[in-house]
């Protein structure tokens, strides 16, 4: 129908997240896109969320450079989801490389960014205890 939003593809796109089927929201994504409703910071957010949820750092980081291709801004929840799915990856450094940016610019980073920090500090095999205290001490 000619009447569906891009607020309906997004709903579809996160109940497609929260059954971590990634290539179902991506179908979903390219269909709103082919009949021409043009996708939000939401959509995106929502589709490096499903990224997010089956640890694929590298799928995320082509949908954040295929939102800014668009001219589409990522806000903190797009930077914090890709923090996110850095985090299960132990991927530290970027997530540092990313709170160093957002300290530099004229947008803070929050809690989440932190906690994302900590947590791939954790995810590091062994686990890096002191420099997740050094981010923990970095937050308060």
């Amino acid at each position: 129908p000619e009447d569906v939003t891009v607020e309906a593809y997004n709903a579809i796109i996160h109940v497609c997240t929260q059954a971590v089927d990634m290539e179902r929201a991506e179908m979903y994504f390219h269909q709103m896109e082919n009949r021409g409703i043009e996708p939000t910071v939401v959509t995106y957010n929502l589709v490096i969320n499903a990224c997010a949820r089956v640890g694929d750092s590298m799928r995320a980081e082509d949908w954040l450079i295929h939102m800014i291709g668009r001219s589409l801004a990522p806000n903190l929840v797009t930077l914090g989801t890709l923090c996110k799915c850095f985090a299960r990856k132990g991927e530290v450094q970027k997530i540092e490389d990313m709170i160093t940016s957002l300290e530099k610019s004229s947008t803070p980073p929050n809690e989440y960014f932190y906690a994302s920090l900590i947590c791939a500090c954790g995810a590091l095999s062994p686990p890096d205890v002191e420099r997740a205290e050094r981010a923990f001490t970095r937050m308060v």
